[in-house]
């Protein structure tokens, strides 16, 4: 059945749980029930000697709860004042737990917003120190190269300057001659003007450079704290790639 308390609408049962009833307000539900607190007797069975009964005793006291399902509160009979009496405090206490799972609800909301904002966020970061590592990447391959043509180098002249030089490799000129070349093409010193000279750049400033390039797409990311959420994102990228290199 359902019945109308002003903006108030009462399930007995609860449509979406027949173990209990149910409260609807301001489109939040409340689950409820009132039960009666019985006093437990053991005695003996008067069909086996051996094993016990039990019986269970009227009190007349309530207990009326009501909540969520994960959060259940409790109002029930006291020395001083029975349940009936209570019932302002029973429709404030109602009151104050759909004020709760809104607040619940509004939070939620909240952190699922903002961890749209970071995962956002952490596109850019990725791109970031992506172009910082490029950056070190080439100059890493640049003196890798360049000692490489150092060794190439220091074999010829070795071989040149060696005392079987004259006997064993005099014909072989040609070959000296490819490995000089072979050591100038590799060597980065020889190609200075078509070398990348970019350098690796602070990551905030990479960050919000792309932010104000397109404001349409990124603006909202500024209602994040950038710095907080930059260096959280630099730190989760850095234990995934960690956790993926073992």
């Amino acid at each position: 059945m359902g019945r109308n308390m002003h903006h108030w609408k009462i399930h007995t049962p609860s449509e979406s749980d027949r173990t209990k009833n149910s409260v609807v307000v301001d489109g939040v539900e409340i689950y409820f029930t009132v039960t009666e607190h019985r006093r437990q007797e053991r005695v003996k069975s008067e069909s086996r000697w051996t094993t016990w009964e039990y019986r269970y005793h009227s009190t007349g006291t309530l207990r009326f709860q009501f909540g969520t399902y994960s959060w259940m509160h409790e109002i029930k009979d006291n020395k001083r004042t029975r349940l009936e009496e209570r019932v302002p405090e029973l429709i404030q206490g109602i009151l104050k737990e759909v004020a709760r799972v809104k607040q619940v609800e509004i939070d939620r909301k909240h952190r699922e917003h903002i961890e749209r904002l970071e995962s956002h966020l952490s596109d850019l970061v990725r791109k970031a120190l992506d172009y910082n590592h490029q950056c070190e990447k080439k100059f890493r391959l640049y003196i890798a190269q360049h000692e490489e043509a150092l060794r190439i180098r220091n074999f010829v002249k070795a071989l040149k300057t060696s005392e079987s030089y004259e006997h064993s490799l005099a014909k072989k000129a040609d070959w000296l001659t490819w490995l000089e070349s072979e050591a100038n093409r590799i060597d980065p010193i020889k190609q200075i003007k078509s070398l990348d000279f970019t350098v690796p750049r602070e990551l905030m400033a990479q960050v919000l450079e792309m932010i104000e390039s397109d404001p349409g797409r990124y603006a909202h990311l500024k209602e994040l704290d950038l710095e907080t959420s930059v260096e959280k994102a630099k730190n989760w990228i850095s234990a995934q790639q960690n956790w993926k290199n073992g």
